[in-house]
């Protein structure tokens, strides 16, 4: 069914959003993208040409606990929940967009940031940001395996990366590595919460510096350094798999169709290389 989608505002600040300019959308066969920031959770609608149909946005409360004297900076996992929940909701409600028309969705989010996870994929703790740099205190220790750390990720110990941030955590803050049962990063954390999938992509796993770069699977050796083991990890999956559909729970609480396609996604600055024309019916 065509629609035609007008300019208007969706509700005031904290929230923001827009309905795109005027022209005809297919309603049948609409693609919702979630994107966690650093500051911010943003959904875009597009329809099947890549045109924009809707969008919406909201900060995301950065915490800066203090460690020291290094900059820190967390954000708790729930609030994410919270946040795509309202989202959502500004979205159906204000907008001609439906649920039953999103055919498709996908999630992307910032690398170098982990949730650790309990039994019931609960979040142990705030996840690490990438712009954290506690870490900086145990580079000396790292620096010393570097040899290794480079040969198997192909990058330097670096306090930006979840390698890092796991190895400060083994030092200072163990209880939620001895206690965690997966770790997933953010978008991966976010998806689970939708569909229930745990896997990962190989850009998010490069991202954790836990992955041996030339065979692409998770490295025994970097795992043993943070202190956590592969068990602990998830599956590393191709970004544009398959990864399930919205799970009844999941659809209830996100007012999501059950029916709507979820794939495995990929970090942002490598999504943002990406557009939607470069992906072909027959690819």
């Amino acid at each position: 069914m065509l629609l035609l989608a007008a300019p208007f505002l969706l509700p005031p600040t904290p929230f923001s959003a827009v309905l795109s300019r005027l022209f005809l959308y297919d309603a049948a066969m609409l693609f919702l993208g979630i994107d966690l920031g650093a500051s911010a959770l943003k959904l875009i609608v597009i329809d099947a040409k890549g045109l924009p149909v809707a969008h919406i946005a909201a900060p995301i409360a950065t915490l800066s606990p203090a460690v020291g004297t290094f900059a820190t900076a967390e954000q708790d996992p729930k609030l994410w929940l919270i946040t795509l929940e309202t989202l959502l909701d500004n979205l159906f409600k204000n907008s001609a967009v439906k649920p039953e028309d999103i055919t498709a969705l996908s999630i992307t989010a910032g690398t170098h940031i982990a949730v650790l996870c309990d039994n019931d994929m609960q979040p142990l703790r705030n996840a690490i940001m990438w712009s954290d740099q506690r870490a900086a205190s145990i580079m000396p220790k790292l620096m010393d395996a570097e040899d290794k750390i480079v040969a198997e990720s192909l990058h330097a110990p670096n306090p930006t990366w979840t390698l890092a941030h796991l190895a400060w955590l083994l030092e200072n803050d163990s209880d939620p590595i001895r206690e965690t049962h997966k770790i997933l990063p953010a978008k991966d954390w976010l998806r689970h919460c939708l569909t229930g999938h745990i896997a990962t992509d190989l850009s998010d796993a490069v991202g954790l510096q836990l992955v041996n770069a030339h065979k692409e699977e998770w490295s025994a050796t970097l795992c043993d350094l943070a202190g956590v083991n592969v068990s602990q990890l998830p599956e590393i999956a191709d970004s544009k798999d398959y990864a399930g559909q919205i799970s009844e729970s999941a659809a209830q609480r996100f007012k999501l169709s059950p029916k709507t396609a979820v794939y495995t996604g990929a970090i942002d600055t490598s999504t943002e290389l990406l557009r939607p024309s470069d992906y072909k019916s027959d690819a």
